[in-house]
């Protein structure tokens, strides 16, 4: 994203995550994100969930990101 470091309080997306990959995905998210800010993921997918014991082959680094949101 064309966006600094620690710019935003609110990371919103909606129906976004089920479309691409899960790392770059909350990556950029958290590298926008200021310290203490939320991220926000709507979906319409019932088995995609922000939490990663919801999704399937995740690796470490992935569950690390997600921790971090």
């Amino acid at each position: 994203m064309p966006f600094a470091d620690n710019t935003f309080d609110l990371c919103y997306s909606h129906t976004v995550a089920e479309h691409i990959p899960h790392k770059p995905f909350f990556g950029e998210q958290y590298r926008v994100l200021k310290s203490g800010g939320k991220i926000v993921v709507l979906s319409v997918r019932s088995r995609l969930g922000v939490k990663n014991n919801h999704w399937y082959n995740t690796s470490d680094e992935e569950k690390a990101l997600l921790e971090k949101a």
